[in-house]
């Protein structure tokens, strides 16, 4: 099947669990025996070429304007129309736009059928606030043969705040690469807990974390609390390897790619039981209320503890491997043959 994916930023420009699915799910489909073409855009000179994996890359320069107050923000609205024509030169059988405005170019492409999927939490608070957004969303998803969402959490806030249905297609991720890369790493000598989040983002809750870690230190004596941020991604299979916990407290998270990498190294997680989290950790002993310091501390305890066993590295890359490619990307292939048939 030809098909084109479509995402306004890439990496390594920009690293955050949208860029990271437009990579990784044009990568598993050129496998896969596909013709993928992806179309995106950075602070960088308009290329065209094959990448390493056979993906078709047309990346667009970037529109960047200081005066006019154009940024990476604007970068969804002003890479449309260079992205409608590259899918209308690319001519593909199905479009998958991975943000939720870029189904205006595959109108404006007049490409048909094209999916939209929507990352992160639908929020209607958030939308009012962006005018632009506002005004496009509708053109976007008016002719869209499916709307996608990266969680059911997800889709049942397309539905409840926008009226809107949506499917849920969970994202995946290279277990086996992961393992690979964190082989040879030892742990750290003293209890660890790696926080995988932007410190910057409220909604990660690092202050959450940083009081729990705090409850901790009389039941586990040097214990420690290390930011990732800005670790490459690169060096992140081995920052999971070297933590005995990996913890993100982050609320109205959509999904949790980070807690499905650190399984797949074998490095226990936990999170809060909050948007699409519980349906990648499904240790119910790894999940605290929202902001509950002292809940967060209880599992953290848990988590260090299970941390100790045998057999916990075998434990959590089980967990991981339902969310692997091998099983998350035929998913996508049916959805593609469905709207195209």
């Amino acid at each position: 099947m030809r098909l084109a994916l479509t995402y306004p930023w890439c990496w390594p420009w920009v690293q955050r669990g949208g860029e990271r699915l437009f990579a990784d799910l044009g990568q598993w489909l050129v496998g896969a025996g596909h013709e993928v073409t992806v179309v995106t855009a950075a602070p960088a000179p308009r290329e065209r070429t094959v990448d390493g994996s056979g993906r078709r890359v047309v990346r667009q320069r970037a529109l960047r304007s200081a005066r006019l107050g154009i940024g990476q923000r604007q970068q969804a609205i002003t890479y449309l129309p260079g992205a409608a024509l590259a899918l209308r030169r690319a001519r593909p059988d199905v479009v998958h736009g991975l943000f939720h405005l870029d189904g205006v170019a595959a109108r404006l492409a007049g490409r048909r059928p094209y999916l939209v999927h929507v990352q992160g939490m639908p929020s209607r608070a958030v939308l009012e606030r962006q005018r632009i957004h506002r005004r496009l969303l509708p053109m976007s998803l008016r002719q869209a043969a499916a709307v996608l969402a990266v969680s059911e959490a997800a889709a049942a806030g397309l539905r409840d705040e926008f009226g809107i249905p949506a499917v849920a297609v969970l994202n995946g991720v290279f277990v086996e690469d992961f393992r690979a890369a964190a082989a040879g790493v030892e742990k750290s000598p003293e209890p660890t807990i790696l926080f995988p989040g932007d410190p910057a983002d409220p909604r990660k809750r690092l202050p959450v974390l940083e009081e729990a870690v705090r409850q901790l230190a009389g039941e586990w004596p040097g214990v420690r609390l290390v930011v990732a941020s800005p670790t490459p991604p690169s060096e992140m299979p081995a920052a999971y390897a070297r933590a005995w916990v990996t913890c993100l407290p982050a609320v109205k998270e959509a999904f949790g790619l980070v807690f499905i990498e650190s399984l797949a190294v074998g490095t226990p997680v936990v999170g809060v039981r909050d948007g699409g989290v519980p349906e990648v950790v499904h240790q119910p002993d790894w999940l605290a209320e929202p902001d509950d310091v002292d809940d967060l501390a209880a599992r953290l305890h848990t988590a260090l503890l299970a941390s100790q066993a045998a057999d916990i590295a075998d434990r959590c890359r089980a967990m991981a491997a339902p969310f692997d490619w091998s099983v998350r990307g035929p998913a996508f292939e049916a959805i593609y043959r469905d709207v195209s048939s």
